[in-house]
């Protein structure tokens, strides 16, 4: 009996005590948490490198490691740390702020846009619609090698993309077009219009337009707006919630079948649709 009571005994003395390496990185952690509140950097940076090097906690770690870089004023290792942080979690506000300012210092406004739109922080949204903004304006688009028609495209995309992917990809093509209209560069002009052409099938549905207008008297909306110079996204948002209570029963032809168009995604889809396709037609159409 006192034979195996000494055999538990050992057993649990020798595999109680054992940490797996994901506990021991999570306790390196906590420690250096302490030692950065005391100041002691030096020791916390060893902890750091160790728990990264061992355990599957490294996102812990490398937010630490943003508070210990800060302290020591190493500006290298502090953006290495926040970019390794960025690719675990892209809309982290800390990270993101870290490489924003530091791609504004070097002069790349695209860049630190790029990274700025990932933040779901209310103030650097604004900042970013602010910015994005003041980017996009008729003859911009070529100036900066980085600023493509794609790249504009998803930097306006970003802008709207809380409201939804659809709306998202119909404002930006809608205001990719007001650059187009506006624009004293021919070849920049042509750009923009390839460009939305092809995306522009993101938004088709397969449906006779001028039978649906004419039984969907909210549908006319779209007539109306796509004959305006211009219509602000706000105009586009509003009419695609106009069409929602407008038209749930009503039966038309969709993808070669009768089906009940009663899908917002679907109303929505048509609407920009045709905003955009006619805007597209009278740009095309205009003296260059």
């Amino acid at each position: 009996m006192k034979k195996n009571l000494v055999f538990v005994f050992l057993i649990l003395l020798i595999f109680g005590g054992c940490q797996t390496k994901e506990e021991k990185a999570i306790e390196l952690h906590k420690e250096s948490l302490t030692l950065l509140e005391q100041n002691k950097l030096e020791q916390a940076e060893k902890n750091l490198d160790q728990a990264l090097e061992i355990g599957n906690i490294n996102y812990r770690v490398l937010e630490a490691k943003l508070i210990l870089y800060q302290k020591q004023g190493n500006q290298e290792k502090l953006e290495q740390a926040a970019a390794s942080l960025l690719d675990l979690h892209p809309s982290h506000d800390a990270a993101i702020e870290i490489i924003y300012q530091s791609h504004l210092e070097k002069g790349n406004r695209i860049k630190a846009l790029e990274v700025l739109s990932h933040s779901r922080k209310d103030s650097n949204q604004a900042i970013f619609d602010t910015m994005t903004k003041d980017l996009l304006k008729p003859g911009m688009i070529g100036q900066n090698p980085d600023l493509t028609v794609e790249k504009s495209y998803e930097l306006l995309f970003n802008r709207y993309r809380n409201r939804g992917k659809t709306m998202a990809t119909g404002v930006a093509l809608h205001q990719l077009l007001d650059l187009a209209h506006n624009e004293k560069n021919v070849e920049n002009t042509n750009d923009i219009v390839a460009f939305v052409e092809e995306k522009l099938s993101l938004l088709e549905v397969n449906v006779n337009y001028d039978t649906f207008e004419a039984t969907a008297g909210g549908y006319r909306y779209a007539a109306s707006s796509a004959n305006k110079e211009y219509a602000t996204p706000k105009e586009l948002i509003s009419g695609t919630i106009m069409m929602n209570g407008k038209v749930s029963s009503i039966q038309k032809q969709v993808s070669g079948g009768k089906v009940q168009v009663g899908s917002s995604e679907i109303r929505r889809k048509i609407f920009l649709h045709k905003v955009i396709s006619n805007k597209l037609e009278k740009i095309k159409k205009s003296p260059s």
